[in-house]
Order: structure tokens, then sequence, then C-alpha cells
């Protein structure tokens, strides 16, 4: 049986809220240098929906999503949730590939075809998911403090160079509150924090369920304060104007270091990306499968998977996924973006709430009589 020790899931926690958030300056574009305080705002808002999944795993401690949602809803309500959670999670991994194919192609690799580089990461993960999820959460627990050290060694070169100047986060609050709650709810609840109810799918596996909660809140912590602060670097090294316009603002922070006996850092942050992104990628298509293949009571986990992973490979020229396409959903204005905002709220708030609140009725005296 596979199980995910309590030291495994923290960092499977951190690793994965951190994720591919090293590719952009969140929350810049609109709260300009009080972005940070957005981050904080959003992280301390995302306990509400913490609390929410954990309090439904609660309740059916040894059941995945999709065993949860069939219990709570029926078959055939529950069988349809089950496949649009499948298309999420699906288009989230989906996404994912295809920005990391494109930054492989730009900062790693160029000249290699966008085929080769999406087959290589897809077997690998697919790879990760045939092994299970013990194995995934192990994995996590051996790189991340690698990638820690990695970034906390990055952070005091950045410093040492002279780059950081913390006046370019003033004026404080220069245009109020009203931008940093503008982007606080829902865009930074949504991403990344709301993309843990994932976990739905992990935690019936965790050893010692009454820690999960406790684990989660440590681990998404943790990853908030890390990325809450990368941003602060971001600001404090490129500007507002400049970290808006930055292709990947990190990358463009690593050039800023300049110490004559140390060359080729940015290798390292793109090493670090490349990780943290795989260990978004990953768990995304294992719920992608694993909610399908339990919610169906699929006995071949290995077709669905390869299929799964066929359709990644496929769907990764499609036109609606990567950074043109984000560019392209931001030059129709507010309205569109909002539009993408709303799926996530619907997967990550909307439905997630409304199946602890039957329960909550169908366990109630109330209900029974």
């Amino acid at each position: 049986m596979q199980v995910i020790g309590g030291q495994a899931l923290f960092f499977l926690v951190l690793i994965f809220v951190i994720g591919n958030t090293g590719l952009y300056a969140l929350g810049v574009q609109l709260a300009k240098q009080d972005a940070w305080i957005a981050l904080l705002l959003a992280m301390f808002s995302s306990y509400i929906l913490l609390w929410i999944y954990v309090k439904l795993q609660n309740y059916y401690p040894e059941d995945n999503l999709a065993q949860i949602i069939i219990k709570i809803t029926g078959k055939w309500l529950g069988y349809s949730l089950i496949l649009l959670y499948s298309a999420y999670f699906f288009y989230i991994s989906l996404l994912n590939l295809s920005m990391y194919t494109e930054f492989i192609q730009v900062y790693l690799i160029q000249g290699v075809a966008k085929s080769v580089i999406s087959f290589l990461l897809i077997f690998n993960f697919t790879y990760l998911i045939f092994s299970g999820v013990e194995v995934i959460a192990r994995v996590s627990e051996l790189i991340t403090p690698f990638i820690i050290f990695a970034i906390v060694i990055v952070y005091i070169l950045v410093f040492s160079s002279g780059a950081v100047d913390f006046k370019r986060l003033q004026p404080v609050l220069s245009n109020g509150i009203q931008p940093i709650i503008e982007v606080t709810i829902p865009e930074l609840i949504i991403f990344p924090f709301g993309d843990l109810v994932l976990f739905l799918m992990f935690w019936k596996y965790v050893n010692d369920k009454k820690s999960i909660f406790k684990i989660s809140f440590w681990g998404m912590t943790i990853a908030g304060l890390i990325i809450t602060f990368a941003v602060i670097i971001i600001l404090a090294v490129l500007g507002v104007n400049l970290a808006i316009r930055a292709y990947v603002p990190n990358m463009l922070v690593s050039q800023m270091i300049q110490i004559k006996w140390l060359a080729n850092i940015d290798v390292i942050i793109v090493l670090i990306i490349l990780l943290l992104g795989f260990y978004k990628m990953v768990p995304f298509f294992y719920g992608s499968v694993a909610i399908v293949a339990t919610g169906f009571k699929f006995d071949n986990k290995v077709f669905i998977s390869i299929l799964y992973g066929l359709l990644l490979l496929i769907f990764s020229y499609a036109p609606f996924t990567g950074f043109p396409f984000h560019r392209w959903i931001n030059s129709f204005g507010p309205r569109i973006e909002r539009f993408m905002e709303y799926m996530h709220v619907l997967f990550q708030m909307i439905i997630p709430t409304i199946l602890l609140v039957v329960t909550w009725l169908k366990k109630s005296e109330l209900f029974k009589k």
C-alpha cells in the first residue's frame, strides 16, 4: 500500500506551492511595489480554503477526491464532476508543460524541437506516476532541501552584488488598498494557494491523518513566505516597470549578479525553475489520471496514463497554451481574464465548499430525520 509520511507531505506541499511561481512577478502588474503585501494577504486568506479541503478529507479519510464526490453526490452527478476535474487538472498540467517547453527552448537548449522537449518531460513524469504517489512524495523530500539551499545561495549572491535597492519598493500603499484587494481576490488566492485542492488526491495516503492540516499549513506558509521574498527581491533589483516587462523576471535578476570570479549563475536559476515547475506538472498530471481511474474504477491505470500522456503531447501544440496564449488573453482586457479566473474559482472554491456543506447536511440529525 502507498503511504506518505509527514515529512514527505511537508516537502511535497512546499515544492508544489512554489511550483511555477518562478516564471512570474506575481501581483506586480496591478499592485506594483505593493505586490508583496497582496501575496501575504492572499496567503492568509487561503487558510480558509485549506481548512475547507482538509475538513472535507477528514470526513472521508480513506478516500480521494473522486471517491468523495461519488459518496456525496451519487454516481451520475459524480461522474460528471470527476470528468470536469480531470479536464481541469489536465489543462493546468498542459499549460505548465507548454510554458516550460518554451522556457527550456529559450534558456537551456536552443534549437531543439518542441516535440522532443515535450516528449522527454512527459516521459519523465509519466514514469514517476507509474511509480506511485509514495515515490512522488519521497523524491520531493530528497530534492526540496537542495532547491532551498540553492535559492539561499543565489539570494546571498544577489545581495553581495549590490543590485538590491529596497527604495524601489517605496512608497508603500501609494495607490491605496484597492489594487491590492483586486489582485488578491481571487487572482493570488487562486494561484498559487488554491491549487492545493489537488491534494484531495494525495491526503488519503498520509499515514497520520490527524497531522494533515498542521503539516499542509506549514508547508503552504513557508512556501508563501519564500514566494513573497522572491517578489520583494525582483522589485528591489528590477523595479516595477522592468519587472512587468521581463519575460522571466528571475532570470533577469540572476543576470544582475556581477561578481568577477563567478559566471553563468543563471544556469542555477534555470535548474531551480525547472525542478520547481516539474513538481507542479507531475501532481496535476497524476490528479487528472488518478481521478478518472479511481472514479470509473479502471483497473488498467497504465493504459490511462499513456493515453493522457499522448493527449498531453498532442495538445501541447494547441494555440491555447503557453506564454503566447497568456499574452493573447491579456490583450482582450480584464473581462476575459476574469472569465478565466472564474473557472478556477469554480473548481477551487465553489465546488469544494458545496461538497462540504452537503456533507454537513447529510451528517446532521435534521437531515437524518
